[in-house]
């Protein structure tokens, strides 16, 4: 019989098809998956039967980067997970729109945008060459709102797993604005793990988590 929370988190993972787990290392990541999934995935039976046990496989590893420091450790995470598994990575970085847009004239500075785009593909070519040489890796440039632009290349890639950093704004500002990890977790077409930069013991403690799809 299995137990009713592991019930509960299917019931809401079969309505939302997603889910998040939070972590800070590579091991953290892989105990904190099975935590939240227990190496399986609980699907409803035929014709609304009884639960029953799927497999999990995460051959799909999308990480989505950016040009912070924490970029580095999102990787590292995600390249030990996808050797592991043996997975196929793809490595997304998102030109930010929003950080080029003039508001007096409501267009986009292309000068920025240039600016923009030579900073992604340099921290595409950097966290290349931090993956092992024996995985295979897609590197993918893309612009418009980073949550929204992370979630469609997961969708358009057929990703099993999505690997990012977590925002380390202040406890307001994530209040009023949000993360793009949040947006990407509420959202994702697959599973979410995100990784923080580290700090008190308590707090990088990894969390699994199953949410509801907007």
């Amino acid at each position: 019989m299995l137990d009713a929370a592991v019930l509960a988190m299917a019931e809401r993972a079969e309505r939302s098809c997603a889910g998040g787990v939070d972590a800070v290392s590579a091991l953290d990541a892989r105990e904190a998956i099975q935590r939240m999934l227990g190496e399986a995935r609980v699907r409803r039976g035929v014709g609304g039967g009884p639960f029953v046990w799927e497999t999990v496989m995460f051959k799909r590893i999308l990480i989505a980067i950016d040009e912070t420091k924490l970029a580095e450790r999102v990787v590292d995470v995600a390249a030990s997970l996808a050797t592991e598994l043996a997975a196929d990575v793809a490595i997304v970085h998102v030109i930010d729109e929003s950080r080029a847009y003039i508001l007096d004239l409501a267009v986009l500075d292309e000068v920025l945008i240039s600016n923009l785009r030579s900073d992604g593909v340099a921290a595409l070519d950097s966290a290349y060459r931090r993956m092992p040489a024996d995985l295979s890796v897609q590197r993918k440039l893309v612009q418009g709102d980073p949550s929204e632009m992370i979630i469609t290349t997961a969708e358009n890639w057929q990703a099993d797993l999505i690997v990012l950093g977590n925002d380390s704004r202040g406890r307001l500002a994530h209040f009023l604005l949000g993360s793009t990890a949040d947006s990407v977790i509420r959202r994702a077409p697959c599973p979410v793990v995100t990784v923080r930069g580290g700090g008190k013991a308590a707090d990088d403690q990894p969390t699994a988590h199953a949410v509801a799809g907007v």
